[in-house]
């Protein structure tokens, strides 16, 4: 059993290398903390405000490029070559992202329902290459984790910023540890078909299974080794050589909880009838003050939660 989520040595070679054929639209990607790259199987995504605005696919010795046409129903969309087979085909591509951001804000101004994606991104961006991304004790390694069975909106490795967790030594004797997060944004998210309990039981089924859970892991391991090559994640000024090539056999699930009314009783309803999961450890994240970042001490269980934030909970009684 190998991996889904990496990209060939062909993929690469053509973002890494200068002359590579992708190497322009890396470095525009990597430039403009408004996008974010995530990686597929055997493909690029390129996110806008959580909606993506470029999806590449390898060929035999070329590449592909898309738009997502729902983006595109009421506005023009402009111009950009389909397939690269050169540079100057991705030059012409990174030239017209200006104009595909504003097809696309265009777009999110009539359809306000779509912010829980740009919050996602938003955790990307803070928590992989932001100012404070170091210090952080999450990165997230990937975006809209899609598999049989199971989706979670975001996959992040813990390493705990603690220098000497990320050492050598400190990864021998306290791997890191898988987590899958959960974005509900607003009240009206918490319930129905996608809602809270119904994710919390999903989660549960599928880590219940122990292939899922060990090609889940090979996943993580893999995307994270590949966007450090990519230098996707940001360290400190010295950087970080240490290899994470195993983690944890406890996994974390965090819910995030974004905007939520603290008079409305959907949350006291939801956490009421919260199974068991002896297979994971479910969380609930809090923000440092305000912002994005996830700090251990912002991590909270249960137990720790519904003490810590009762008032909000029970508001709505």
């Amino acid at each position: 059993m190998t991996a889904r989520r990496k990209l060939s040595d062909f993929f690469m070679s053509n973002l890494c290398q200068a002359d590579g054929i992708l190497s322009p639209i890396l470095k525009r990607t990597k430039r403009d903390q408004t996008l974010d790259f995530e990686i597929r199987e055997n493909e690029v995504h390129i996110y806008y405000r959580g909606g993506r605005i470029l999806q590449i696919k390898s060929a035999s010795n070329y590449f592909t490029c898309g738009f997502d046409a729902e983006y595109a129903k009421e506005w023009p969309c402009p111009k950009f070559p389909s397939v690269l087979k050169e540079q100057a085909d991705s030059e012409s591509v990174v030239a017209a992202i200006p104009l595909l951001k504003e097809v696309m804000d265009f777009f999110f101004a009539e359809h306000k329902d779509k912010s829980e994606r740009e919050f996602q991104q938003l955790i990307v961006r803070e928590n992989n290459y932001s100012i404070i991304s170091n210090a952080t004790d999450y990165f997230i390694v990937d975006l809209e984790y899609a598999t049989p069975g199971a989706r979670f909106d975001l996959v992040a490795i813990k390493w705990d910023s603690n220098g000497t967790k990320r050492q050598k030594n400190g990864l021998v004797t306290t791997p890191p540890k898988l987590a899958l997060c959960e974005l509900k944004y607003y009240t009206a998210a918490l319930d129905g078909k996608a809602g809270l309990l119904q994710h919390v039981e999903d989660a549960a089924l599928f880590l219940s299974n122990e292939d899922h859970v060990r090609l889940l892991k090979k996943d993580a391991l893999s995307i994270f080794e590949q966007k450090r090559k990519l230098q996707l994640v940001t360290f400190g000024p010295g950087g970080n050589a240490n290899a994470v090539d195993r983690l944890d056999e406890s996994i974390e699930l965090i819910l995030m909880l974004a905007n939520y009314d603290p008079e409305c009783s959907k949350l006291r309803n939801a956490l009421e009838a919260l199974p068991v999961t002896p297979n994971v450890e479910i969380k609930f994240a809090v923000a440092n003050f305000m912002g994005y970042g996830l700090f251990k001490e912002g991590i909270h269980d249960l137990a720790t939660f519904k003490e810590q934030f009762n008032r909000q909970i029970y508001c709505g009684s």
